[in-house]
């Protein structure tokens, strides 16, 4: 199932865009979305707007989508006019309808880095687990509880689409392309691939094993070929999986976003409130990385310099701040926080994100192949795999009974809680706390 569309949205009530922390690039100031407070107001804006683009279609504003979900409309401001004066003109429009309670939000554009290609000799000849989920303890889970591999469990990645013919993630069951002009899922970048594999890997023979091999992916395609978005692109992609929630009874459960944003968005966490308030959707997401590349942002954990990051912890990306949210730091292969992770007091958990130039983690890439990145986004990932496992074992768990699992059953680090949350997450012992191994009830 595929959909295209192209929904911007903007921060602040009718001001142009300015620039932010963490741009990979410049957002598109005539695309605006505007918000209003209720369903009927919004059948109201919907038909302003459509019946000015009918009656001026040289220079009307053009409705390009709606996000019903909440109560939104994506539109363009008039081509042959200078921001300020498009803005003066949706003003007018919109006092034909004084009731409306309104916000015009400005776009928030995203990056992911690039994943570097693993050479034959980097990938393992029999199939194996990368060090990251050994070290939270898969490989003793599906050893001695092997009933509990994610069978069952529908995760979404929003990203950059999943490869769809890569033989280790033969369980993709199904996507939507939210980028203008695509209209397939399938992985045209490898960010999403990379993060697909750490979840959900198939044990085959081949290559490498996932946190939750038995696990079902759904791609949400929400970065293009250049692992650029924006924030509109996300927008749509929650509102796709609130849709598919809503027209199936085997839902989708766990929602992983390894991306992120360095400012609150109303429409942002009005989607994901509306998500987790109408089918509890358990969601993940990175905390971010400090310090990327010059040029070359990542916002939500591509590859991170060791040792070259001196930039001071500053608070945690959006959407991982949100309440509905789990947020992941990243830890090296010594375990230890990595000095690119954000922190912040919405931290939940740590899992490996890996350090460069020597411990990366190696996971899925595209034409079938294998890659290396290091970041909170590959961090993310293995949270969603050991909550992929937790599921499958208890599916009717809320965000709250996890948040106390995982407040029982990670290992404390001796890190301040806004580095490291309840600590660095435990596969096995999320399964079973009994096991000698976890820390102490």
């Amino acid at each position: 199932m595929t959909r295209t569309t192209w929904v911007l949205v903007l921060v602040s009530a009718l001001i142009s865009c300015l620039p932010r922390e963490g741009q990979g690039f410049t957002a598109d100031e005539r695309k605006k979305i505007v918000m209003v407070s209720t369903s009927s107001d919004f059948e109201q804006l919907l038909g302003v707007l459509v019946d000015d683009a009918l009656q001026h279609p040289l220079t009307g504003i053009q409705v390009v989508y709606n996000l019903s979900m909440i109560n939104a409309v994506a539109i363009t401001l008039p081509p042959d006019q200078t921001v300020p004066a498009g803005l003066a003109y949706l003003q007018n429009l919109l006092s034909q309808i004084p009731a409306v309670v309104y916000g015009v939000y400005d776009d928030l554009p995203f990056s992911v880095l690039p994943i570097t290609p693993a050479l034959p000799a980097q990938v393992p000849l029999q199939e194996t687990y990368a060090w990251g989920l050994v070290r939270i303890g898969v490989d003793v889970a599906h050893q001695q509880m092997p009933q509990w591999k994610g069978y069952g469990v529908k995760v979404a990645i929003v990203d950059t689409g999943i490869a769809c013919a890569h033989p280790d993630l033969p369980l993709l069951l199904d996507g939507v392309n939210a980028v203008p002009g695509e209209t397939t899922y399938c992985d045209d970048h490898g960010h999403g691939t990379h993060i697909a594999g750490i979840i959900a890997a198939q044990a085959n023979n081949v290559g490498l094993i996932g946190a939750a091999p038995e696990a079902s992916l759904v791609a949400v395609k929400v970065l293009d070929k250049k692992g650029q978005g924006y924030l509109s692109n996300l927008l749509f992609g929650v509102q796709w999986i609130w849709w598919y929630n809503n027209s199936n009874q085997h839902k989708i459960q766990l929602v992983n976003m390894s991306l992120g944003f360095t400012v609150a968005s109303l429409p942002l966490q009005t989607a994901l409130e509306k998500l987790f308030d109408d089918h509890g959707t358990l969601m993940v997401a990175a905390a971010g990385n400090s310090c990327p590349s010059p040029g070359d942002q990542d916002e939500g954990g591509g590859d991170e310099g060791e040792g070259i990051c001196t930039t001071s912890l500053t608070t945690i990306l959006y959407p991982a701040a949100y309440a509905e949210v789990l947020a992941v730091t990243a830890t090296n292969a010594q375990n230890k926080i990595t000095s690119y992770s954000l922190a912040g007091p919405a931290v939940d958990v740590t899992a490996p994100g890996g350090e460069r130039p020597m411990q990366r983690i190696l996971s899925t890439y595209l034409r079938g192949l294998y890659g290396f990145a290091s970041g909170t986004s590959q961090a993310a990932a293995h949270v969603t795999g050991a909550l992929a496992l937790k599921l499958q074992q208890q599916p009717a768990l809320t965000l709250g009974d996890i948040q106390l699992q995982l407040a029982d059953t990670a290992q404390h680090l001796q890190y301040p809680k806004t580095e490291q949350g309840w600590g660095l997450i435990q596969a096995a012992c999320l399964l079973a706390p009994t096991l000698p191994q976890c820390p102490p009830s």
